[in-house]
Order: C-alpha cells, then structure tokens, then sequence
C-alpha cells in the first residue's frame, strides 16, 4: 500500500495518493515547454546525448564533458562536484527522439493558413497536399500521391504545385480542367 519515492529520500506517499495525481499522458508531454524542460543550459540546444549528474541536473553529454575539461570538475550550475561523466538518461534521451518525431509529422498537418491546400483524401486529421491532380481535380498529400506515381493507368496526368478550389477550375461545357499556368 506505500512505497519509497528514491528521488525524495525517506518521504512516504500512498498508492492512492500517486494515482489520484496520475502519471503524465504522452500528449501532455508533447505540449511541455521544450524550451525549459528539454534545453541544455550551457548549449542552450534541445539535449543530445542527455546525461543527468548526481545533483538531479541535465547537460548534453559533449557539453558537460567539455564543461569539466576546461572547468572544475563540478556541475556547471550547483557545483556539487562531480567524480565522472554520468552515464546517458536513455530514457530523457528517447522521449526527446519521439517528441522530434512528432514534430516533423505534425509539420505535414493542414493549418489553414494561406498558400496551404488540404488533401481531398485524407480522413480524420487532414494533411497538406504535395501536388494536385488536373485530371481527377483532387489534392494530395504526399502519402495518397504515391498511387499516381506507382499506377500505369495515371501516367497520363498532370501533376501541379497544389491548387485551391480544383472543382472551379472545370470547364463546366467540357468537363475538363481549366489550363492553369
């Protein structure tokens, strides 16, 4: 029913009281301040290599190596003196290669903003289209544009930089697309 917390030495809490508070959900994670949490105060960088020393602080591990080169062998914001370069905080360091990874997707996610075209096939959270299609009057992001590379049946189309409103840009008499320049 209790348990040690080792980060705070000889304090007590419940089970209970721990998951009335509950553990950080991952997008909550994904929305911490990058800036304060993930930064090395001596680079002033997202953390490479993130190594945390006895005290409880973070440093990339080239910058705290660097750091006790030239300087004393003490932690460049306690000084609580350090006998050797901690191992990597494997854990620091692969949270911060998810939260790289989701912020290069979330670059690819429609914003609305101007000069941005929607996919017209993507369901759920729309993507920003790659290229638009004159033939099948449809936007595409670069996952859905893949089948008119791939298929021999859509060799004939023409791709463009993506284009808004692709249906107003039909001649209505033909059924066929407008030629855009």
């Amino acid at each position: 029913k209790y348990f040690m917390i080792t980060f705070h030495p000889f304090t007590y809490f419940s089970f209970d009281d721990y998951m009335a508070s509950g553990p950080a959900s991952f997008s909550e994670i994904r929305s911490l301040d990058k800036d304060q949490y993930l930064t090395c105060s001596i680079c002033m960088d997202i953390f490479v290599d993130p190594v945390t020393t006895v005290c409880g602080h973070t440093f990339c591990k080239k910058c705290l190596h660097f750091n006790l080169m030239y300087n004393d062998r003490s932690c460049p914001l306690c000084k609580t003196i350090l006998t050797r370069i901690p191992d990597v905080n494997i854990v620091l360091r692969d949270i911060i290669q998810q939260l790289k990874k989701t912020s290069e997707k979330n670059d690819d996610v429609y914003t609305g903003k101007d000069g941005e075209v929607a996919c017209d096939i993507c369901t759920g959270e729309k993507l920003k289209a790659k290229k638009s299609c004159l033939v099948c009057l449809t936007s595409y992001c670069s996952t859905h544009l893949e089948n008119h590379y791939s298929a021999k049946r859509l060799e004939g189309h023409k791709l463009v930089a993506p284009v808004k409103n692709l249906d107003e840009r039909a001649c209505l008499e033909h059924g066929r697309p407008l030629e855009l320049t």
